[in-house]
């Protein structure tokens, strides 16, 4: 099966899914907390905490694997995420941890 038939355009509006051709995919997971969790992480507050902020990396398709894997940009490591309940306690957005409404992003990569 051709690569970018398993990887093909596809969003249905309201759905809360989008899928499309370009080999991209989240570092963060799907819901990497700080301690490497898979928890219900949070970027921002809109009608509840929820995840609206990504860093997507290139990914490239290998034949050998028959899957996609990382190219010669390679993730080094990321900053780890707050989850749901961490955000409750910390309060509304912005604040004195986090002066804008979205909490911040962070990876390093290493081209080769």
């Amino acid at each position: 099966m051709d690569a970018i038939a398993k990887f093909g355009l596809n969003c249905t509006f309201g759905s809360g899914s989008l899928s499309h051709g370009l080999r991209l995919r989240n570092v963060y997971g799907p819901r990497l907390d700080r301690e490497g969790n898979n928890e219900n992480i949070a970027t921002t507050k809109q009608s509840a905490w929820t995840c609206a902020d990504f860093i997507f990396q290139g990914m490239q398709w290998s034949h050998s694997e028959g899957r996609c894997v990382e190219g010669n940009l390679k993730l080094i490591r990321r900053l780890g995420l707050l989850t749901r309940n961490q955000c409750k306690d910390l309060g509304p957005l912005p604040n004195l941890a986090s002066p804008s409404d979205h909490y911040p992003l962070l990876a390093e990569f290493l081209l080769k």
